[in-house]
């Protein structure tokens, strides 16, 4: 029988049976190694662009910070690429740009919970930009 008692700093003995009267077991530490980052919402208006992490975003303690592209496909048109993003914070900045492109649309497409992305516009709110990482650095978006 395997019973299994958490301690402080993430430390877990196992503890395996008794042998002869003997408790065995032992003890392990949990896995945390990998590098791991959080990269909230940030939007500069002056430069234009839009970057944070779809995980940091959702697991906010901000109900007002998101980020995400929506991507609208028909047969005759190019994809339309729309990208948003709102800051957190009292009277935080918002950012949008749209833009009609087969190419964008590809890339919005792979956007999931793990995405960091970027997205840069012009003056007359044309996306410029969008890039898009993937990697286990990125902490995963929670329910």
């Amino acid at each position: 029988m395997l019973t299994f008692t958490r301690l402080k700093w993430g430390m877990v003995i196992v503890v395996a049976g008794v042998v002869g009267g003997t408790l065995v077991g032992f003890a392990q530490r949990e896995a945390s190694a990998g590098l791991k980052e959080t990269h909230q919402v940030l939007i500069n208006t002056t430069a234009r662009y839009a970057q944070g992490a779809v995980g940091s975003a959702r697991n906010s303690t901000s109900n007002l910070e998101y980020i995400y592209c929506r991507v609208w496909t028909t047969e005759s048109w190019p994809d339309e690429v729309a990208c948003y993003a709102r800051q957190s914070g009292s009277n935080p900045p918002q950012a949008s740009c749209v833009v009609l492109s087969d190419k964008f649309g590809e890339t919005a497409k792979s956007i999931n919970g793990d995405s960091f992305l970027r997205f840069v516009w012009d003056d007359s709110g044309e996306c410029k930009e969008l890039t898009l990482h993937q990697g286990s650095q990125y902490v995963p978006k929670a329910p």
